[in-house]
């Protein structure tokens, strides 16, 4: 049988492929110097550099490599969303790391492939490059996680990550397998392509074959559950508290962000694009998923007293609200959550951007007790913690409420009323647990005269990121017209 190579058309992988071949460059800089600013700079520019090959190729649609990945405004809206996320990561980490000792070039080397990983998860149009992304992502974030040696919770975090992880990957190709062998089964050609398994099983129930069988069915839960795991989705959620917890903080604004957007519009280009035929099934299971995400994050968290465990409840929460969009498999679903996206981003790591201020060197994490009295000793840091706090909680005029605003919108649309009022419900018990942080900063006094004369690490870039979250939650929540439009225009344009 001849062999017939495939299309080769790098202007496909342009994004992920640049920030690749750049976190390689960042490699090789770090073996002449040790300036982690230069590093950083570096990578920033790299960061820039991959947006701008997006704008080179905005109203392109087409795909390359056997179909296995596709490039359509939808992708790179979020790989945007995805690169800018990693930009506030880094300027979280510029003055964090030698304050916390842990001064390694590889630090922003890694990143950088993390974040291709992911570009290349959002652009995956086979089930096998899905695969690749997951894992390129994920052993990044591995070592990312373990980055702080000294600390015993680093460690521990990263050994949790990376054995719960690896029993995830087990699961994905197992329904990779699966899903391969149903559409394979008595077919000249087989693909594991998205857009193959969407024709193959059309085909199936044209012919009157029943497309609903176990065997498929399972294969799609597997896969579902390994993605499930990424997004922090219930009963997947588990590893998240202790590894938010342990890893540095910056690395935990990072992931709680970005790993949870490229796993969701994996899902959403699986479901919607391969399995749309399957859309009862596993629009009901989903639902049922979604509504104990929100229900179980939201009640978990009020129980927190250490902040990055309440924020990682919160994050397990949001997954939840995240999914609703999801779920609707429509275009205003899909611009719903990108909306979500851009909010729970700019709003998840500016609060954590507050969190590494506040830490002190050495001090692994933060408890609630330790805002006490903060806005007597620095107003500005307080009032962005409370917009933040804000913004997640879904308060009118901020980011976190047009995102709450267009999944329920899109999730009422699509006759999921009864998990609008889950939404809704879940959202008021979350007012509870963001409100008392707003309490402690302005209503309760420091514990001891120690506490209150500890030192704020505000510097230049953290200054910077901090600035860049606030005043987009403002825009966003304030005039969203323009970016509203902009977000349907684009989704609408790529579902065509």
């Amino acid at each position: 049988m001849p062999f017939n190579p495939p299309s080769i058309d790098l202007t496909v992988l342009g994004m992920p492929a640049l920030l690749m071949a750049w976190g390689m460059l960042v490699l090789l800089i770090d073996l002449f110097t040790s300036n982690q600013r230069v590093l950083a700079t570096v990578s920033l520019i790299g960061l820039i550099a991959t947006a701008g090959v997006g704008l080179l190729t905005w109203g392109t649609q087409r795909t390359a490599f056997f179909d296995m990945v596709v490039l359509d405004n939808f992708g790179t809206v979020v790989n945007w969303i995805l690169l800018g996320a990693t930009a506030l990561s880094i300027l979280l980490a510029l003055d964090y790391l030698p304050r916390q000792n842990l001064m390694r070039g590889e630090f922003y080397a890694l990143l950088l492939f993390a974040t291709s990983g992911m570009l290349l998860l959002v652009q995956a149009n086979d089930l096998v490059m899905i695969f690749i992304g997951v894992e390129l992502l994920s052993i990044s974030l591995y070592v990312l996680t373990g980055f702080a040696v000294p600390r015993i919770s680093s460690g521990e975090a990263a050994m949790k990550y990376l054995l719960l992880g690896a029993f995830a990957a087990g699961f994905l190709v197992y329904g990779i397998a699966l899903i391969y062998g149903f559409v394979a089964a008595n077919d000249a050609i087989s693909s594991t392509s998205l857009t193959a398994i969407s024709q193959d099983l059309a085909a199936k129930q044209a012919a009157g074959i029943a497309i609903n069988d176990p065997i498929i069915l399972t294969g799609l839960g597997f896969v579902l559950i390994a993605l499930g795991f990424k997004v922090s989705m219930v009963p997947f959620h588990a590893w998240t508290p202790d590894v938010y917890e342990g890893a540095p903080t910056p690395i935990t604004a990072y992931m709680s962000v970005t790993t949870k957007g490229a796993a969701l519009v994996a899902i959403i280009r699986l479901l919607t694009v391969a399995f749309a035929a399957l859309r009862p099934e596993w629009q009901f299971i989903f639902a049922i998923l979604a509504a104990l995400t929100m229900t179980y994050g939201n009640i978990v968290a009020i129980a927190q007293k250490n902040l990055k465990r309440m924020l990682a409840y919160s994050s397990i929460a949001h997954a939840g609200y995240m999914l609703m969009g999801v779920l609707s498999a429509s275009p205003l679903g899909a611009s719903a959550f990108v909306i979500y996206l851009v909010a729970y981003a700019l709003t998840n790591i500016g609060a954590f951007a507050v969190l590494t201020t506040l830490e002190n060197r050495g001090m692994a994490a933060l408890e609630l007790q330790d805002l006490r009295g903060l806005y007597r000793r620095h107003p500005w840091l307080s009032v962005a913690m409370v917009i933040f706090m804000f913004s997640l909680a879904g308060v009118p005029l901020t980011a976190g409420f047009m995102g709450k605003f267009a999944v329920f919108q899109a999730a009422w649309d699509a006759d999921l009323k009864w998990l609008v009022l889950v939404g809704v419900l879940t959202s008021v018990i979350s007012a509870f647990f963001y409100l008392r942080v707003t309490v402690q900063m302005f209503m309760e006094e420091p514990v001891s005269a120690e506490a209150a004369e500890r030192p704020v690490f505000a510097t230049a870039p953290l200054v910077v990121g901090l600035t860049i979250a606030v005043v987009g939650i403002i825009i966003l929540g304030v005039v969203p017209s323009q970016v509203l439009n902009f977000v349907n225009n684009t989704v609408v344009a790529a579902a065509r």
